[in-house]
């Protein structure tokens, strides 16, 4: 039918065909819903182009199975700006590690996600350098694909703020269906680099009037706000639940986990 429309396309099929050039590589598909527009590149090769990684819509899909090093299937030079678009990468099933890294990364408005599955539980390490998430309207799904094996790394050059996440943009999905979601975190340390983890660090939110700088979490089956509320952020956890607050003129009901 008309209003379901999937277009797939691969360039590379184990060849040597690469994308070059200076102008970089933009995607401009559409992602999920009834249609869905993917471009797999899963060569032997290296994609030499330059002028940065721009995903705007549709799902990039990077495949590491036929390049003999899997290592940098697009050159690391390159930036990536994704807003509304997603991307994926696929690891080398045999040859490890397998490593992406982009020199640096922007959200842009719309909604992403940059998933990894590392296919045979050994290392795929991806790292996007410093990352920018300030934009109105963006948001990054950042982690590993629902049910893939093993570990996916993602790193960055960019520390979280103050509460100890990457403020309300970023969330990190640990590959498990539903509830595998968090703010995104980091694993501590000192820098320059960090390794982006799920935030566990929640307050449980509490039904009087209260003012702070935390993440809350509200759990169950909900709760009823008799007072006024300041909070950093705030995440409902549960397959279903009420945060009411009519005494202020608002109910809603919620069913899965969310941040």
């Amino acid at each position: 039918p008309a209003d379901h429309v999937s277009i797939s396309t691969t360039i590379g099929a184990n060849t040597p065909i690469i994308l070059g050039g200076s102008a970089g590589l933009t995607t401009a598909g559409v992602t999920g819903g009834n249609s869905a527009t993917t471009l797999t590149l899963n060569g032997s090769a290296v994609h030499s182009f330059t002028g940065g990684l721009n995903l705007t819509g549709g799902t990039l899909a990077l495949d590491f199975a036929n390049l003999a090093t899997p290592t940098d299937l697009i050159a690391s030079g390159n930036a990536l700006a994704i807003g509304g678009g997603a991307l994926t990468l696929k690891g080398h099933a045999t040859v490890t590690p397998t490593n992406q890294t982009f020199a640096s990364t922007t959200v842009n408005a719309g909604g992403s996600g940059i998933l990894v599955n590392p296919v045979t539980g050994t290392g795929t390490t991806v790292n996007l350098k410093a990352i920018t998430a300030t934009a109105a309207g963006s948001s990054l799904v950042v982690g590993k694909s629902v049910g893939a094996p093993g570990t996916a790394t993602l790193t960055t050059t960019t520390n979280m703020d103050a509460s100890g996440i990457y403020g309300g943009r970023i969330v990190f999905a640990d590959g498990t269906a539903n509830t595998g979601f968090n703010w995104a975190s980091n694993t501590g340390g000192v820098g320059p680099t960090y390794t982006l983890s799920a935030y566990s660090g929640y307050a449980p939110m509490v039904a009087g009037a209260t003012s702070d700088t935390l993440n809350d979490r509200i759990t169950g089956a909900g709760i009823t706000l008799t007072g006024a509320h300041t909070h950093n952020s705030l995440k409902l956890e549960g397959s279903s639940g009420t945060l009411d607050i009519r005494a202020f003129g608002w109910r809603s009901s919620w069913e899965g986990a969310g941040v």
